[in-house]
C-alpha cells in the first residue's frame, strides 16, 4: 500500500517511468524502492523537495529520490531546503549533470576540521567532547556533529556553520536547558498531571519525566525547545558579537525557505506562526489575526524568552500553559516543526542516560574517597585525635570541612572519569607554547590580574604587511562614497593651516578694543596698565600623529570587515587633504604565541595603489588579544615626531582570546597597556560597534575617551567626524 503511494507521488512528480542515469537504465519502481525504505517524516520531505527539483529537470530529481537513504545519512532532513536549492543554482549555471559528482558534493567534512573544532569548544571553556554522529544533538557531555555541512559553496560559511552548532549546544548545557527541576513547577505540574492522568516515573531525569506527562509529547517538546532555542541564542548574543551575526544569517537564509504557513494543519500552523512571531515579531503581526490562539500564546512565550534573568524553569512552565490553550482550541494530529539546522535534534532518553552516568559515577567516587579516608584514619588515628582537638578550640566545623573535602575530591575525580571515558587523546590548545623569536617576531609582557604582575616576555607580536587584494574594491567604495568623500574633503581641507587670532599682544595688526577697556579701567583704578594692547594673527601649524588600529578578529567576517574597509578608506581620503601624519594596522590573535600585526599603511608611506590594495586585501582573522598590539603600536608610536600623539582603536567587540585571554583578565590587561601608551604621551580613543561596550570600555578607556556606533553603516562617514573632534 504504501509502495503504491510512493509510485503514485514519483508519477505525478516526474511524468515518466524510466530514465537514465550515466548510460545506466533505471525504472521508476527503484527509485519506489528506495523511498519506502525511510520514515513517513523522511519521505515526506523528500517527496517534497524532490517536486522542487523536478521542475527544474527530472533526471535530477530521479537521481535524488532514487539515492535519498544514502544522502540523508550524510546531512540533516533540515539541511536539505540548502542542499536543494545549491543542486538547482549548479544546475542553472550549466552543470547539468544529474549523477553523484553534483548530488554528494560532500561540503565541508568533520574530519579536516575536527581539531578546529574542538579547540573552538575548548575555548567555549564548557568541557564538552565534540566528535561525529550520525544526528546533530548533545547529551549533556557530548556534543555530536554531522559527518559534512554543506550549506555553501564557500567552506568558511560551512566552518561557521559547524561553530553555530557547538556555539548552541554549547549555550543549552551551559544555561540549563535540560537541568530544570520539577519541584519549581510544582503548581503547574499538579494541573498537568491531573488533566491527563500521568504521573512520574522513577528512574528518569526530571527532563524526560517532564515531556512524559503530556498526552503529545512531540507537540510538548518542539514548544519548550521553540522556548529554549531563543532564549539560548539572545544570551549567546550578548555574549558573543560574531556568532550573533552569523546565526542571524543562518536564520534568514532558513526563513525565506519556509514552506507556506496557510498550507500546514491547525496545530502545527499554531506553532509556526508562534515561532515566527518570536523570531521576528514587527513583521509577522498579520499572523496574529490569522491564527486563532496566537494572540493569547505569544505574550506567554515572549516573557519566558524575553525575560532578562529567565531560565529553563519559565520554559517548562510556559510550555504547559502553551500546550493546554492548544489543547483547549485546536483539534487534530500535530506535525513536527522543522528546525533551523544548528538546533538539531533533543535526543531525551540520551539525557537521562548520560545523568544516570554522571549521578553513577559520582556516587562510586565519593564512596571510594570516603573509604580511602577511613583508612587513612586509622593509620594516623592518634595524630588526628590532636588535630581534631585543635581545630575544636578555634571552632571548626570539623565533619562539615571533611565532607566538604570528600565531596570536592569526588567530583575532580569524577571529571577525570568523565574526560577518560569520553575524549581521546588532549588537544594541544598551545596555551603554553614555546615563544619562538625571529625576524618581525616582538615580544611583550603581559598584564596578569590574578597575580597582579607581569608576566615577563609571555607575547609573541607577528608584524607583516597585509597581501595585496583587487583595487576594485576600494574603487568601489570610492564611487559608493564619492559625495561623502567630497564633502570631508573640503571640511578637513578648512583644517589646515588654520589662522588663530591671538588677544592681548604687545604686538599685532589690530587694535584689541577688550583689552583698551581694560587699561582704561586699570588706569582709573590707579593701577598699572598692560601693554598688551594688540592682536597678533598666526598659522596653527598642525603636528599631529595617528595611528588607525583596527580589529580584524573572526566575529568582523563579511559585512563589518567590509563596512570597516570603507571607513579606512574614508579616513585616508579625509587625512591625505591635510596632510596630518598617519598610519593604519590591524591585528587578531590566536592565543599569546600568536598575535598577529598586519600593517596596512606606515606612518612614512604615501597613500597609494599599494595601499588601497592592503585595504582590500585584509581578511578576518581569528580572536581579540588588545593588549600585545596596543604595546606594539605604543613603540611605533614612540619613535614619530609629533606635538600631539593619537591611538584610535576599532573594535566590534570586548578583548578576548581562545586561551585564559577573557573576562576580567583581558580587560585589565588592555587597560593597563593602554595605561602604558599614556605614560608615553600617546592619547588613545575607542571606537566600537558592540552595543554592551558601556560594561566594560570606560573601565578601559576612562568616561570621555570612547564612543559607540550603534549602527555600523555609520561608521566610514563619523570616522572622519571624530578624529575632527579629537585633532580641534
Amino acid at each position: 500500500m504504501i509502495k503504491e503511494e510512493i509510485r503514485e507521488s514519483l508519477l505525478h512528480a516526474l511524468g515518466q517511468t524510466n530514465f537514465s542515469i550515466n548510460g545506466e537504465d533505471y525504472s521508476l519502481y527503484s527509485a519506489v524502492e528506495s523511498l519506502s525504505k525511510l520514515e513517513q517524516k523522511e519521505r515526506g520531505e523528500v517527496l517534497k523537495h524532490g517536486n522542487l527539483l523536478a521542475k527544474t529537470d527530472t533526471g535530477l530529481a530521479f537521481h535524488f529520490f532514487l539515492t535519498a537513504p544514502e544522502l540523508l545519512k550524510e546531512i540533516e532532513i533540515s539541511q536539505l531546503p540548502f542542499w536543494v536549492n545549491k543542486r538547482i543554482e549548479h544546475y542553472d549555471k550549466g552543470t547539468k549533470d544529474a549523477g553523484s559528482r553534483i548530488l554528494f558534493n560532500s561540503g565541508l567534512e568533520f574530519k579536516k576540521v575536527e581539531g578546529i573544532l574542538k579547540l573552538y569548544e575548548h575555548a567555549l571553556g564548557n568541557g564538552l567532547v565534540v566528535c561525529e554522529g550520525e544526528e546533530t544533538y548533545t547529551d549533556t557531555l557530548n556534543i555530536f556533529l554531522p559527518s559534512s555541512i554543506n550549506i555553501s559553496d564557500d567552506d568558511n560559511l560551512n566552518l561557521k556553520a559547524y561553530k553555530a552548532i557547538i556555539a548552541h549546544k554549547y549555550g543549552q548545557v551551559k544555561y540549563g536547558t535540560f537541568r530544570f527541576s520539577l519541584d519549581e513547577i510544582k503548581k503547574d505540574l499538579q494541573r498537568l498531571k491531573k488533566r491527563y492522568d500521568s504521573d512520574i516515573k522513577k528512574g528518569l531525569s526530571d527532563f524526560e519525566n517532564f515531556f512524559n506527562l503530556f498526552p503529545d509529547r512531540e507537540l510538548a517538546l518542539d514548544i519548550f525547545m521553540m522556548l529554549e532555542n531563543l532564549r539560548v541564542e539572545r544570551i549567546l548574543s550578548r555574549e558573543f558579537k560574531g556568532l550573533a551575526r552569523d546565526m542571524e544569517l543562518f536564520k534568514r537564509n532558513a526563513l525565506k525557505e519556509q514552506e507556506d504557513i496557510n498550507s500546514l494543519p491547525p496545530k502545527r500552523r499554531a506553532i509556526e506562526g508562534l515561532f515566527r512571531c518570536l523570531m521576528d515579531y514587527n513583521n509577522n503581526l498579520n499572523l496574529i489575526v490569522n491564527i486563532s490562539v496566537l494572540d493569547e500564546i505569544l505574550p506567554i512565550a515572549k516573557e519566558a524568552v524575553c525575560a532578562m534573568n529567565s531560565s529553563s524553569t519559565d520554559s517548562a512552565s510556559a510550555t504547559i500553559k502553551i500546550y493546554e490553550i492548544i489543547d483547549n482550541n485546536i483539534s487534530g494530529s500535530y506535525i513536527k516543526l522543522n528546525p533551523f539546522f544548528y538546533y538539531g535534534t533533543i535526543k531525551i532518553e540520551k539525557i537521562t542516560e548520560a545523568q544516570e552516568f554522571i549521578n553513577k559515577t559520582v556516587k562510586e567516587v565519593i564512596k571510594e574517597v570516603k573509604e580511602e579516608n577511613e583508612k587513612k584514619a586509622k593509620s594516623n588515628f592518634l595524630n588526628e585525635q590532636d588535630d581534631k582537638l585543635k581545630l575544636k578550640n578555634i571552632g571548626w566545623d570539623i565533619q562539615g570541612e571533611k565532607e566538604f573535602t570528600e565531596e570536592m575530591r569526588a567530583f575532580e575525580k569524577a571529571g577525570q572519569r568523565f574526560k577518560a571515558r569520553f575524549q581521546g587523546p588532549a588537544t594541544d590548545a598551545n596555551i603554553d607554547a614555546v615563544i619562538e623569536k625571529g625576524p618581525n617576531v616582538f615580544i611583550y609582557d603581559e598584564w596578569d590580574v590574578k597575580r597582579w604582575r607581569y608576566r615577563k616576555e609571555w607575547c609573541a607580536v607577528r608584524e607583516s604587511i597585509v597581501q595585496e587584494g583587487n583595487k576594485k574594491i576600494v574603487e568601489d567604495i570610492q564611487t559608493k562614497h564619492a559625495h561623502l568623500i567630497s564633502s570631508i574633503r573640503k571640511q578637513f581641507e578648512a583644517m589646515r593651516d588654520e589662522t588663530k587670532r591671538l588677544r592681548k599682544q604687545r604686538f599685532g595688526d589690530e587694535i584689541d578694543i577688550d583689552a583698551v577697556i581694560e587699561m582704561v579701567v586699570d588706569i582709573k583704578a590707579g593701577s598699572a596698565p598692560s601693554d598688551d594692547l594688540y592682536i597678533n594673527t598666526q598659522k596653527d601649524r598642525r603636528d599631529i600623529a595617528t595611528a588607525l588600529l583596527v580589529d580584524i578578529s573572526g566575529s568582523t567576517n563579511g559585512w563589518v570587515i567590509d563596512t570597516e574597509k570603507a571607513a579606512m578608506v574614508l579616513f585616508s581620503e579625509a587625512l591625505n587633504g591635510i596632510k596630518d601624519k598617519y598610519a593604519i594596522y590591524a591585528f587578531s590573535s590566536r592565543t599569546r604565541a600568536n598575535c598577529s600585526f598586519y600593517v596596512v599603511k606606515d606612518f612614512d608611506e604615501k597613500y597609494n595603489d599599494a595601499v588601497k590594495k592592503r585595504i582590500a586585501g585584509l581578511n578576518s582573522g581569528d580572536y581579540t588579544r588588545m593588549g600585545a598590539p596596543i604595546r606594539h603600536l605604543t613603540q611605533i608610536l614612540e619613535k614619530i615626531e609629533a606635538r600631539k600623539k593619537l591611538m584610535i582603536t576599532l573594535s566590534d567587540g570586548k578583548p578576548e582570546d581562545y586561551d585564559e585571554y577573557k573576562g576580567e583578565y583581558g580587560i585589565e590587561d588592555t587597560r593597563m597597556a593602554l595605561t602604558e601608551a599614556k605614560a608615553k604621551g600617546i592619547t588613545p580613543f575607542c571606537i566600537t560597534i558592540d552595543k554592551e561596550g558601556e560594561n566594560y570600555l570606560p573601565r578601559m578607556y576612562g568616561e570621555a575617551n570612547y564612543t559607540i556606533i550603534d549602527e555600523i553603516e555609520k561608521l566610514p562617514s563619523r570616522l572622519p567626524q571624530i578624529y575632527k573632534k579629537l585633532t580641534a
